[in-house]
């Protein structure tokens, strides 16, 4: 993949669309993405793929400040690490078992990922922030 998309910022989706408690599609570069909100209400990028049997996670619920996988119910932080196997009670998931996890900002309404090491910040259009004041006033 060429490294100047994958370590730049991308909109993928408007920020009014990732509502809590729900989980969200999109796809960037070809790769499958589930965006949510935590507890926080801070946006999270993941890849749309349970680590244990590749199953989309968009597909799940969130519960508690957790992603709920739609095949086993693999529990998973808001980090991306799997804390919970409901098949296994009392079983601690090693640390590889998590989510690949994604850099995300909100700005001007979107919400942007990168899918690699971003270089630069998003640009700041002056305009656009002008035009969001206007609306609230």
């Amino acid at each position: 993949m060429d490294s100047v998309l994958l370590n730049d910022w991308h909109v993928v989706a408007r920020s009014e669309d990732i509502q809590p408690g729900t989980l969200t599609k999109a796809k960037l570069l070809g790769i499958d993405l589930v965006l949510w909100r935590n507890a926080a209400a801070q946006i999270l990028v993941w890849q749309d793929r349970c680590p244990h049997r590749s199953v989309q996670l968009s597909g799940g619920q969130v519960i508690n400040n957790t992603v709920v996988c739609p095949y086993h119910g693999l529990v998973f932080n808001d980090a991306g690490q799997c804390i919970k196997v409901p098949a296994h009670p009392g079983y601690t998931p090693p640390q590889q078992a998590c989510v690949k996890t994604f850099k995300a900002h909100e700005q001007y309404g979107l919400v942007y990922a990168s899918l690699g090491e971003p270089v630069m910040a998003i640009p700041v259009f002056a305009e656009w922030n002008v035009q969001k004041q206007s609306a609230g006033s």
